[in-house]
């Protein structure tokens, strides 16, 4: 539980009361000057209006019901994950411990935005207890937020945007009028879950845009003319992040729950019972139990169930392709949610679950060969087909050396980079990218995955293709003596599975992953045919890495039929390289972050050349500590190989023999060229 300590004369500036309503929290509560209630809105990662993902610095609005009464937070800023606590401003300290009523500065001050609160490190003691803390938690393990009653977080624009746009009933906005406004905006917001304890999706932007009706886009931005629908789907195409899109999303929520019936009640029905819905429609009823399928689906969008239906386990199993990342789904034999309800309002469906009932989302709308390979529940899973036929690359986001995301490239389009720029903003830049490009050549043959894994034993991959090994992570560092720093006890050896398949296996392997909301991947494995448990062993002691903790990846440097050299905007330096090889196969180094960094390419290169560089910059936690980092300069030549006449070689250049060793971390790059002995 997370306490923010804050004078009570400045709680309830933000929070708006609904007028004419009784006091939120109960006669009698909190009347105690000793006794102070700990009231938790937990804030959410998604707006409830336009569906879209809250970017640190964004203000908010908060919703929430409390004993039927409504409560309106305002002015509240979203952060990010990666710093430990808030950082508060001279006026939010002058705010927090000023005990003054008749306080001119505080008087002007009063309408602060309020700042979501972390862990505290310090303990604040007040002159004065206050008797409601109202804490603004986006802790996704909060045990009181779970508890707590529901609320819904909207960017502060689009809800005035609601406000402005919904109509419910006449034009007239009385009271009764605008309670039932902000109850449907409450309602759509809570439906984006599609049961109370479902974790929150964190759906890309990308997925939740849809083709706008050409009026719309044209009043939004002042034309008198309406555009052709060819000319929104280009703007759309171009502009996906613009924010004309979240604002179309936010009108287009406020227009059809204000045009909603609300004259028909919600109704609740077994979930036995429905054979199929879609949002916005009646539910249809089971009317012979014989004829219905012994499975059911939900699938599932930004906006919560989209659509329900029933369907038999001789449905052709869809795995081969890549999931979509507009959708998950739950599919459960039906006689496993026979006690589940399903409650359905104003157009919107929700499931109502027994407490100890544990369900899973997936990505792939059939997953019944997969659900056995599962050790155990996980709330969200995925599955990656590995063929190359349908999978050019893999793309691993990790923070402190641990996987938190993992992306599958294909042909279409893939939302790998709007993922990157998210994590990048939520863990302040701290993320680093791994790509592992495949190709027909590159079949993937058996996977080595380090299990129990934490931030001391981090992610670690071995990839066996029909070219060779790719390594992925950072191995296990041994100690002297095999003993840990802390405590002296030997260290336990660090332990994997190795997936293998057939060799006369045609099929793909198929790699499955949880999706965690928040912290490291705890599970990741895949359907081989072959499972065995192994042994790590411990990096030589003596072997001296030139980066400490760093990821490791090498590739060959011969047979070379065109490389691309990935280098970072701001400083030119070397971030990661990619071979193709005259066999058709791929490797990647480094870190070939596709599309964010620039790219050079060279064709049939004869030589390479490599200097250091160090570089310095200042961190905005420690303004006055410089941090240097080291890093290369890195270049190809297709046209010499810049060997004299006598046979020396120009300074820094080397032949395209041996391999080449990469190793980096978030900020720094070492590389060694290896020649055969």
């Amino acid at each position: 539980m997370y306490h923010y300590l804050m004078h009570p004369s400045v709680m309830h500036p933000s929070m708006v009361m609904h007028p004419g309503l009784m006091h939120p929290f109960g006669e009698g509560e909190g009347s105690s000057e000793t006794d102070t209630q700990v009231l938790h809105t937990t804030i959410h990662h998604q707006c409830a209006a336009c569906s879209q993902l809250f970017l640190p610095g964004e203000t908010l609005v908060a919703l929430v019901y409390r004993n039927s009464v409504l409560e309106i937070h305002k002015n509240i800023i979203f952060s990010s994950i990666g710093k430990p606590c808030e950082q508060k401003t001279a006026e939010d300290l002058h705010l927090m411990f000023c005990q003054r009523q008749d306080c001119e500065s505080c008087m002007s001050m009063r309408q602060m935005p309020f700042l979501i609160p972390r862990p505290e490190q310090f303990v604040w003691h007040l002159r004065e207890t206050p008797k409601v803390h109202n804490i603004f938690c986006k802790s996704p393990l909060c045990h009181a937020c779970r508890t707590a009653e529901e609320s819904v977080s909207i960017h502060t624009d689009c809800f005035e945007l609601f406000e402005r746009h919904c109509t419910v009933g006449n034009d007239n906005n009385n009271s009764e009028q605008n309670d039932e406004k902000y109850r449907r905006l409450w309602l759509a917001g809570t439906r984006q879950y599609a049961w109370r304890e479902m974790e929150p999706l964190k759906f890309s932007n990308s997925s939740t845009l849809a083709v706008r009706p050409a009026e719309m886009i044209s009043k939004i931005c002042g034309f008198q003319e309406t555009f052709l629908p060819e000319v929104i789907r280009l703007i759309q195409s171009y502009l996906q992040s613009h924010i004309i899109w979240r604002y179309c999303s936010a009108i287009e929520l406020a227009q059809e729950l204000g045009s909603a019936n609300a004259e028909e009640a919600a109704v609740t029905y077994k979930v036995p019972k429905v054979l199929s819905w879609s949002r916005g429609s009646t539910p249809q009823l089971v009317q012979d139990e014989s004829l219905a399928g012994s499975f059911i689906r939900f699938t599932i969008d930004h906006r919560g169930i989209s659509s329900i239906d029933r369907f038999s386990d001789t449905e052709p199993i869809t795995t081969g392709k890549m999931p979509a990342s507009s959708y998950v789904f739950v599919v459960e034999p039906i006689e496993r949610l026979s006690d589940a309800k399903i409650e359905f309002e104003l157009g919107l469906g929700r499931l109502h679950i027994p407490a100890d009932l544990h369900i899973s989302t997936w990505s792939t709308p059939n997953p019944l060969q997969l659900m056995s390979l599962i050790p155990h529940p996980y709330p969200r899973l995925a599955a990656i087909s590995l063929d190359p036929e349908h999978c050019t690359g893999i793309s691993f986001f990790l923070t402190t050396r641990v996987v938190r995301e993992i992306h599958a490239h294909s042909g279409r389009r893939s939302n790998h980079l709007e993922r990157f720029k998210y994590l990048r903003a939520m863990f302040d830049h701290e993320i680093a990218w791994i790509y592992v490009p495949l190709t027909a050549q590159d079949k993937i043959t058996a996977m080595e995955i380090r299990q129990n894994v934490t931030t001391d034993r981090p992610h670690h991959f071995t990839i066996w293709t029909k070219t060779g090994k790719i390594i992925v992570g950072t191995p296990q560092r041994a100690t002297n003596s095999s003993r840990t720093r802390a405590n002296n006890t030997p260290r336990r050896p660090g332990r994997g599975i190795l997936y293998e398949m057939e060799e006369d296996s045609r099929r793909p392997l198929n790699l499955i992953h949880e999706i965690p909301s928040s912290g490291l991947m705890k599970f990741i494995g895949t359907d081989a045919d072959k499972q065995t448990e192994t042994t790590e062993v411990d990096v030589d002691p003596h072997h001296v890495w030139p980066l400490a903790y760093a990821f490791f990846s090498s590739a060959s440097l011969e047979g070379v039929s065109s490389v691309r050299v990935f280098s970072d905007k701001r400083r030119s330096l070397c971030k990661g390289i990619l071979f193709e090889y005259e066999n058709g196969s791929k490797r990647a180094v480094g870190q070939c972050r596709l599309g964010w960094d620039h790219v050079h390419y060279w064709r049939k290169p004869l030589s390479m050349f490599y200097g250091s560089a160090t570089y310095q910059f200042t961190d905005p936690n420690t303004p006055y500590h410089t941090i240097r980092h080291k890093s290369v300069q890195v270049r190809f030549d297709s046209e010499s190989d810049h060997v004299a006449e006598d046979g020396t070689r120009d300074e820094n250049y080397y032949p395209m023999k041996g391999y080449l060793n990469f190793w980096f971390r978030i900020n720094d790059v070492e590389i060694e060229i290896v020649n055969p002995s």
